[in-house]
């Protein structure tokens, strides 16, 4: 995913670890609050939510890939 290959379907495989993470390690915090009072997944739920936004936008123009590319 660095570089911009095959970067939608690497994307989808941090989407499913993610799913995976939440379901089998944290579904006790799920709703709860940290000890600062943001949301105690915060960061998994950045995880989540980036690479869901990265397999939905594609690589971009400057990958290996190109905004069209083949392996995108």
């Amino acid at each position: 995913m660095i570089i911009g290959l095959f970067t939608r379907v690497g994307a989808l495989l941090m989407v499913g670890n993610m799913l995976f993470a939440f379901a089998l390690a944290h579904m006790g915090e799920l709703f709860s609050l940290g000890q600062m009072g943001g949301w105690a997944l915060e960061l998994q739920g950045m995880f989540l939510f980036g690479s869901i936004a990265i397999a939905l936008l594609g690589a971009g123009r400057y990958s290996v890939g190109g905004i069209s590319g083949r392996f995108n």
